[in-house]
């Protein structure tokens, strides 16, 4: 089954792997089910000069510095999401 921008249930999925993600990276801080849900083609930006990640490895480097850094649980509420698909072949 082909999903078309706007379709309902496409946007659920998508909010669901979000919620995860924030979860496992914020609530968490658990690297290893953080890596089970990275895309192989995934990349990162951070708020450091030094922060960006072009490869699967080099965005689970700056995930690792990260968590050694800061390892706590960082509380946070998302009081608001909003899904929009930019292209159907996504």
């Amino acid at each position: 089954m082909q999903r078309k921008c706007g379709d309902f249930t496409m946007e659920m999925e998508i909010r669901k792997v979000f919620e995860e993600y924030l979860q496992v990276y914020l609530a968490k801080r658990d690297f290893q089910e953080m890596e089970r849900i990275f895309y192989s083609n995934l990349t990162a930006y951070g708020t450091g000069e030094d922060e960006k990640g072009f490869s699967r490895a080099d965005t689970a480097a700056l995930f690792v510095r990260e968590l050694a850094q800061c390892p706590a649980s960082i509380q946070y509420c998302c009081d608001y999401v909003h899904v929009q698909v930019l292209a159907e072949n996504m």
